[in-house]
């Protein structure tokens, strides 16, 4: 026979938030700082990943209500490797982050919610990686669609 707490109660470790069951969230100094890592990896590349705005203040001659962010690292445009560099660096950010949480983090969804995000930057790195050959929204010679660019930038979107 099996004997009840003192209290008369068993108590089953509650869930996290949002979390689908009761997986261990590791505690304790170095769990504490890969998640402050990978929170401030996270916001830093939140913010990079608005690099469309400055558009505003480098002269790329895209319009800016008509044009494909990916045009700024068109093949052709003058400031492609600044906004690939800003796209690459954005992505490896969040490759870095996504790695840190998932390794402390048990439960099925969030990791599954962490491998999308490596997902969502392997298909940025790549999006840069097969670029555009010119930017359409301005060069009427210019195709729209190039099917490797197409595929590695619609991944992410679907």
């Amino acid at each position: 026979m099996t004997r009840e707490p003192a209290s008369g109660r068993h108590h089953a470790p509650l869930p996290h938030p949002g979390s689908d069951g009761p997986g261990p969230v590791p505690d304790g100094p170095r769990a504490g700082r890969r998640r402050t890592v990978a929170f401030l990896l996270l916001a830093v590349s939140a913010l990079m990943y608005n690099d469309w705005l400055l558009q505003f203040l480098v002269p790329t001659g895209l319009d800016q209500a008509n044009s494909y962010v990916s045009e700024t690292f068109a093949a052709n445009q003058p400031h492609r490797v600044l906004f690939s560099g800003i796209e690459l660096l954005c992505a490896c950010l969040l490759i870095l982050a996504a790695l840190c949480a998932y390794r402390d983090d048990q439960r099925t969804l969030a990791r599954a919610g962490w491998a999308a995000i490596v997902a969502f930057a392997s298909f940025s790195i790549l999006d840069v990686l097969v670029p555009m050959q010119c930017a359409p929204s301005v060069d009427a010679q210019c195709a729209p669609v190039h099917a490797w660019h197409t595929t590695t930038s619609a991944q992410p979107h679907r």
